[in-house]
């Protein structure tokens, strides 16, 4: 692949996902409706994890019956993964505009699915240390 190949990719990504922040406005950034307990970054996982499993799905073979191809779907993954960060940029650009780039810096992998890690453990129960293993010996 090539330079100008990933910059068109991402070209038509921005495309996409402007369309579709033009098209549903602003809900990215709220509360769900249907679901007011959960904040707008975790029912942005929540979109993308959808799109996890439909990836999954699509690459076992499963036929596609809505229309919307493998690679149509990762672009839409794509985006969410763009909204997500925006809107944690937005949070804490709110919070305290001068720690965002210390704290995204000094974040581990761990750190970025730790809730408390943004929310400042405010609404969120502390994440264990260690996570256990619910796959009985089973690969994933």
């Amino acid at each position: 692949m090539t330079n100008e190949q990933i910059s068109a990719e991402c070209s038509a990504l921005e495309k996409l996902l402007l369309a579709k922040h033009a098209n549903y406005g602003r809900t990215a950034e709220e509360r769900p409706c249907l679901v007011p307990g959960i904040s707008p970054g975790e029912a942005i996982f929540v979109r993308m994890s959808d799109k996890i499993a439909r990836i999954a799905a699509l690459n076992t073979g499963q036929p596609d019956k809505v229309g919307e191809s493998l690679a149509d779907t990762v672009r839409d993954l794509a985006g969410y993964c763009i909204l997500w960060l925006a809107y944690q940029e937005d949070r804490l650009n709110q919070t305290d505009p001068s720690k965002i780039s210390v704290k995204l810096k000094t974040a581990s992998f761990k750190d970025l699915y730790n809730p408390n890690f943004f929310y400042g453990g405010t609404q969120f129960p502390q994440v264990p240390d260690e996570v256990p293993d619910d796959r009985n010996g089973q690969d994933a």
